[in-house]
């Protein structure tokens, strides 16, 4: 049945981005005698945002072609699209060439890019924690000479940042600075989490290209247990598409080790679990979040290994008051895979009730609370036919109102009288309910509902009025086994 297999498809298409504003924010700097603008943005994701739960940090430098609703439009699309990667909040700094200090001569700041890392790191930074809840986990993006300034940061100041994100850095000559890790440099990065990704396009100036390498060479005697580092050279890239083609890898490399994925052969998945919201722990200073991206390996992985102990401790795990109608109700699902009624049961009435108080003019809310009400008749009550008769009811009766959503397929009537051919139970309004969803649906071939009405037919003990609809659904499904079966009884 199409509603049984709606939740599955949902978690790609449904819902609309809860699209937050950018938010224009201001700290003034004593050290350079001046008020820093800056903006924040909030994740304009479909699953919500939320206050009390930390989320890693991008910090970028609007320089070059660093855009912030751009950066912000990405990590939304590929959350959408259920990369493994956390909600972040993006603050996108003004500052200009002169505010950074950067010298290409010296590979040194100037006194104001001096006041203004410090600036960065003692105000800005701890302001934006306290304000907007992020972890300590932060990231760094420049472009350009944005990028050489980030350079500057990650040789001169260890741990302000975790991931660096540095497209198309350059020194203007070999006979300026190298890129040198100093002994303190190296003793940080040997014993601290750190990501650093760095690309240039294969059309932009052999100089950049050649400082990237000479940056892969020198990080290189660095721990690769601790320290991880990607370049990338990009085909058909130069120094203005460069964000646009490198941002994917960039973020899939920073956020590697957020997935729900342990990289063990682990056969408990309690343990597993334990494994990965450790390591995320570990590394990001997070939480893995709470949606289909991390709760349906963990969910499959039980069922695969008939671990009903470790679904339910998945489960409980991942439920939150911030899940969609649609995830209780795959919760549910889960459980009926592992014979597991009872609890498949409070997870659909919690679905029902989810959904019925926040998600009824929700395109796919009417269709999901049908689906948990068949989930209910035919899985959970199979047993109880009176109790899985009055779920399809409240199903008909939704496919009455005038919601715009509900669906107009006629489901309803079909189910029921499946319901009722398949339970012996209510038999003649079955047929009705049957013979209600045929004519509706003349257009539509339909072997099951041929088949059903037949079956209910027998059931009156009326075969010579079953026997044409055995014929109808086999000629429209020759290889319907239950109603080439049934017609032989006849013959």
């Amino acid at each position: 049945m199409k509603y049984l297999l709606l939740f599955l498809l949902f978690p790609l298409f449904t819902g609309q981005a809860f699209a937050q504003n950018p938010i224009k924010e201001k700290l003034y700097a004593a050290s350079l005698s001046d008020t820093v603008e800056y903006t924040v943005y909030l994740p304009a994701d479909w699953e919500g945002w939320d206050y009390n739960t930390k989320h890693p940090a991008i910090y970028a430098i609007n320089y070059g072609m660093m855009n912030g609703d751009y950066l912000a439009a990405q990590i939304s699309y590929f959350r959408k699209a259920r990369y493994a990667m956390p909600n972040s909040v993006i603050v996108v700094i003004n500052a200009s060439m002169e505010r950074m200090g950067y010298s290409y001569d010296t590979g040194l700041l100037s006194k104001e890019g001096l006041h203004f890392v410090d600036f960065m790191k003692k105000e800005l930074i701890p302001v934006v924690e306290k304000k907007y809840n992020t972890s300590a986990f932060r990231t760094y993006i420049g472009h350009s000479f944005a990028s050489s300034f980030g350079n500057y940061i990650f040789l001169n100041e260890p741990g302000m940042f975790n991931g660096y994100i540095l497209l198309a850095p350059e020194k203007i000559g070999v006979e300026h600075p190298p890129f040198h890790l100093s002994a303190n440099a190296k003793a940080y990065y040997n014993h601290a989490f750190t990501f650093y990704y760095t690309a240039v396009g294969e059309n932009d100036l052999p100089r950049r290209r050649d400082y990237a390498k000479e940056i892969k060479k020198e990080v290189a005697q660095l721990d690769t247990t601790k320290f991880f580092f990607r370049y990338d050279s990009l085909a058909r890239t130069n120094h203005t598409n460069i964000l646009t083609m490198a941002i994917e890898f960039a973020a899939e490399h920073v956020y590697q080790f957020y997935t729900p994925y342990s990289g063990k052969d682990e056969k408990d998945v309690v343990k597993d679990l334990q494994a990965v919201t450790g390591r995320i722990k570990e590394m990001y200073g997070i939480e893995p979040e709470k949606n289909f991206t991390f709760y349906s390996p963990f969910a499959h992985e039980a069922v695969t290994n008939k671990d009903s102990a470790g679904l339910v401790s998945v489960l409980t795990y991942f439920n939150s008051n911030r899940l969609k109608g649609w995830n209780l109700m795959q919760f549910g699902s889960f459980c009926l895979q592992l014979k597991l009624k009872d609890k498949a049961r409070n997870y659909f009435e919690q679905a029902i009730e989810k959904i019925t108080r926040e998600e009824m003019e929700q395109n796919i809310g009417p269709g999901n609370l049908m689906a948990c009400y068949n989930y209910l008749a035919f899985n959970v009550y199979d047993n109880e036919p009176e109790k899985g008769w009055a779920y399809l009811q409240q199903a008909l009766a939704l496919a009455k109102t005038n919601n715009k959503y509900v669906p107009k397929d006629g489901e309803a009537y079909y189910n029921l009288g499946k319901f009722s051919a398949i339970n012996n139970y209510k038999v003649r309004e079955g047929l009705q309910y049957l013979q209600t969803y045929l004519l509706n649906e003349a257009g539509t071939a339909n072997d099951m509902a041929n088949y059903y009405t037949a079956k209910n037919y027998m059931l009156l003990k009326q075969p010579q009025k079953a026997k044409p609809y055995l014929q109808k659904a086999l000629k429209e499904n020759g290889n319907n086994k239950e109603a080439a079966e049934l017609l032989k009884q006849l013959d």
